[in-house]
């Protein structure tokens, strides 16, 4: 089974409400079930950026691939699915966004092969409570884990790679076109992040 999951909490209700027909359609077109919580999957977390990891926790268990997508972010173009770009052998896909000089990586859309890695990785990042009150929460625990060096409370971004682990070995980077920012604009974009 196929999993694509969101959520709106709080000041992303309403961005869901706008973004969630674009989910929906891509769902239907490739086989997935979407899955939006009712009840707010971290209530003891008071950045709802880690909801996101403990859902992801929730559901991994329940399915072969699952696709996160952020609620302030909207497919536009639907034709094809990402579960098929993601290369044998990577557990989890996602981006690396480059602008001003800075690597980044971009937990707002992930695609994961629900496997034993992938349990573990998100188990690990859901312990990494030393960036609960971070500007960059559960984006700070990936990079940790991929052995970026970066500093999250830095005025201007500062992140570049730094030693491979485990974790980044089996991550795969996907064009920007799979999450498309106003800083990192894609020519052909099928996801958009605003």
């Amino acid at each position: 089974m196929k999993i694509l999951a969101t959520m709106g909490i709080g000041k992303y209700e309403e961005m869901l409400a706008v973004t969630r027909p674009s989910f929906e359609r891509y769902a239907a077109l490739h086989g997935y079930e979407l899955r939006v919580p009712e009840v707010d999957p971290a209530p003891d977390r008071s950045h709802k950026q880690w909801a996101k990891v403990a859902f992801i926790n929730q559901l991994l268990p329940t399915c072969d691939f699952l696709l996160w997508i952020d609620s302030d972010a909207a497919i536009v173009n639907h034709s094809v699915d990402i579960a098929d770009e993601l290369p044998r052998g990577q557990f989890l896909g996602m981006l690396e966004h480059r602008y001003d000089g800075q690597q980044i990586p971009n937990t707002g859309v992930m695609a994961v092969r629900s496997d034993r890695h992938a349990r573990r990785f998100f188990k690990e990042m859901w312990d990494h409570t030393q960036y609960l009150e971070t500007r960059w929460h559960d984006n700070a625990a990936a990079l940790e884990m991929f052995g970026y060096e970066f500093e999250p409370e830095a005025e201007p971004i500062f992140c570049q790679p730094g030693r491979s682990t485990p974790w980044l070995r089996r991550t795969h980077f996907f064009g920007n076109e799979w999450n498309s920012l106003s800083q990192d604009m894609a020519l052909a974009p099928r996801i958009v992040h605003v």
